[in-house]
């Protein structure tokens, strides 16, 4: 299987190793929609509710709390400013959706790259910070999953079941994992998948939107090993606004530049002008 993104969301870096790339993880309560994580909040709750049985062990009571703080929207962490969230990679199963030039590709006039999907199972966080330097790569609690639209009551009790097997990792982290896997059915034509990460790393980083605001996110990298190892880009589409050619010459040249001579770039036959 290959997911698509738009530049705009992915933005591939080309600047370290040859074949290798970094993507922009950003936290989930910054994406465009402003359901997120909030959206099956309280259906979860429910969920979870229904597995904690009558005795009062550790466990039931720590689903409980969570169980109850989901209900009141509260998902902060004691003795932290910030709340509980994740990082999220924004895929679409579908390359050449005008409804995508529009709202993600720079209006037809950005790219939609074509990822192998073992590669981003490849993806790792950095570990530590060393002054401005990221230092060391680790790969933990990382998943891949398409978004659900709307609410099917047998998946949440699913997913329910499954955030308790992984209390281990923290029972309201792995809450705030499992609800970003859901969203309005207003959506549904992004035909989305994520890769999602814990909230756990220290090496944030932040870029600004036009609107003025601060976006916290994490660069997650996949090191190509081998020449001989299937590149982690499959293909670009050069999208269908103007300076079409002059476009898919230019990431023509980036690519053979940096690499990545395998990858296939063709050009968007949708008849959008921009």
């Amino acid at each position: 299987m290959t997911l698509e993104s738009d530049w705009e969301k992915a933005v591939p870096s080309f600047k370290n190793n040859r074949r290798s790339i970094s993507l922009w993880a950003t936290d989930a309560r910054y994406l465009n929609d402003s359901a997120e994580i909030k959206y099956a909040a309280y259906d979860l709750s429910d969920a979870l509710t229904k597995l904690a049985v009558s005795d009062n062990s550790d466990l039931n009571e720590k689903i409980k709390d969570v169980a109850n703080r989901l209900r009141n929207l509260d998902f902060s962490e004691p003795g932290s400013p910030c709340g509980h969230t994740v990082y999220v990679v924004c895929f679409c199963s579908e390359g050449n959706l005008l409804s995508q030039w529009m709202g993600y590709g720079a209006n037809g006039g950005g790219y939609s790259i074509e990822f192998n999907t073992d590669a981003i199972r490849d993806l790792f966080f950095p570990a530590f910070r060393s002054d401005d330097e990221l230092v060391g790569m680790e790969q933990d609690g990382a998943a891949l999953c398409a978004v659900r639209y709307g609410i099917d009551p047998e998946m949440m009790a699913r997913i329910a079941s499954i955030t308790v097997e992984n209390e281990r990792f923290g029972l309201m982290s792995q809450a705030i994992k499992s609800l970003t896997l859901f969203k309005h059915r207003d959506f549904s034509a992004e035909f989305e998948w994520r890769a999602i990460y814990p909230g756990i790393s220290p090496i944030l980083q932040f870029r600004t939107i036009e609107a003025g605001g601060i976006i916290p996110y994490v660069k997650l990298f996949r090191m190509q090993p081998s020449e001989k190892k299937a590149s982690a880009i499959r293909s670009v589409l050069v999208g269908p606004g103007p300076k079409q050619k002059l476009r898919y010459e230019a990431v023509r040249q980036l690519l053979d530049q940096r690499g990545f001579s395998d990858v296939l770039v063709n050009m968007s036959d949708i008849t959008y002008r921009g």
